[in-house]
């Protein structure tokens, strides 16, 4: 985080960790709802079988600016639900950015497919839809 205030880090894409499992898309989105327009690519992988997230998402933000927002928000907190104990860790993505993301998740979803409401989701960033999501197919959510 201090390399992207200096400048020499332009990684915009992290992993957030220690979210507790009964967490679904739908309530981690509210809880990060102030950052709507400002990221571009949510993801939290499910485990199906189970119908609980598996304790991480990936989020790409659109600016180094949005990501140390999001980070001095959120890491090292404790989740707002749930009176979990787990505390939240931002770190940054193996894999960055939004197309790397969203090919990444095109090619594991042609081998198992998922259901709808556990796909990730792109967000508008700009104009009168900044803030509201779409699939990866294009279509949108709300």
């Amino acid at each position: 985080i201090d390399a992207i205030r200096a400048g020499t880090e332009k990684r915009t894409t992290v992993m957030v960790r220690n979210i507790p499992n009964r967490y679904v898309r739908e309530t981690l989105l509210e809880d990060i709802s102030a950052f709507r327009g400002r990221f571009d690519f949510f993801y939290l992988p499910m485990d199906l079988s189970a119908h609980s997230n598996v304790g991480y998402a990936f989020i790409n933000f659109v600016s180094g600016e949005d990501l140390i927002d999001f980070y001095d928000t959120f890491h090292a907190q404790k989740w707002p639900r749930h009176k979990s104990k787990k505390i939240c860790a931002v770190t940054f993505g193996r894999l960055q950015g939004k197309d790397e993301l969203i090919s990444q998740f095109r090619e594991r979803s042609s081998k198992t497919p998922m259901p709808e409401q556990y796909e990730p989701l792109c967000f508008h960033t700009k104009g009168t839809k900044c803030g509201h999501a779409y699939s990866i197919l294009g279509t949108d959510k709300q």
